[in-house]
């Protein structure tokens, strides 16, 4: 995948995520928008097909949450030569006063394009736009009206 691409593709699945998220939270979603990214949450125990590679720097910083970082500075951790996460869900995971931010799930294997990344209907392959955590009890706006997007904070998922 060109870094140009992958880059249009990331601004896109933001804006989409953001999009999503005002339609049901009470908080003010203002930039600047940053990222948590969390690598390598995909199980990697089959074998590797042809076109797929986990990048062993990726591997590495797996297992705990890298940043915030910036739009820029994702692009530079995620996009590889080329190759990059096969599927990326982003959500909105915390507003403050300094603006949103943004989680990232990566899956752990790396592929250049078709057939491997995921989410290609969406119109921003490999990413994903689910929208936000809802709380558990939470039916809709018309039901239960907006919440808070940062509910999940105070409880361990």
């Amino acid at each position: 995948m060109k870094r140009e691409d992958f880059n249009e593709n990331f601004r896109k699945a933001t804006l989409r995520s953001h999009e999503l998220a005002l339609m049901a939270v009470e908080n003010e979603l203002k930039r600047p928008f940053s990222f948590l990214v969390e690598l390598n949450q995909s199980y990697d125990g089959n074998p590797l097909e042809t076109g797929e590679a986990i990048p062993e720097e990726i591997r590495i910083k797996g297992g705990k949450s890298i940043g915030p970082l910036s739009h820029e500075e994702v692009v530079e951790l995620l996009w590889r030569d080329g190759l990059v996460p096969e599927w990326v869900d982003i959500t909105p995971w915390e507003a403050t006063a300094e603006g949103l931010k943004f989680q990232l799930l990566c899956c752990g294997r790396f592929a250049r394009g078709e057939p491997h990344l995921y989410h290609i209907k969406e119109g921003f392959p490999p990413f994903h736009a689910p929208g936000v955590w809802i709380p558990p009890d939470w039916k809709s706006v018309k039901e239960s009206g907006r919440f808070d997007v940062n509910w999940h904070l105070s409880r361990s998922l």
